[in-house]
């Protein structure tokens, strides 16, 4: 687990990078409100964030 590796931070800034990075792309791609007012978007990045996380810490 990357928590008892010393490495928590990166628990809670892997996904806020991923969070912010594809804000910014989808609104750069569809329009500025996309990222917030999707269903998809959000779930997406963040179960993408997720499995960088698990092979970060396994």
């Amino acid at each position: 687990m990357i928590v008892w590796k010393g490495w928590g931070l990166l628990a809670l800034i892997i996904p806020l990078l991923f969070s912010l990075l594809a804000g910014s792309a989808f609104g750069a791609a569809y329009g500025e409100n996309f990222y917030k007012n999707s269903d998809w978007a959000m779930p997406m990045v963040l179960g993408l964030s997720s499995v960088l996380l698990y092979s970060v810490g396994h």
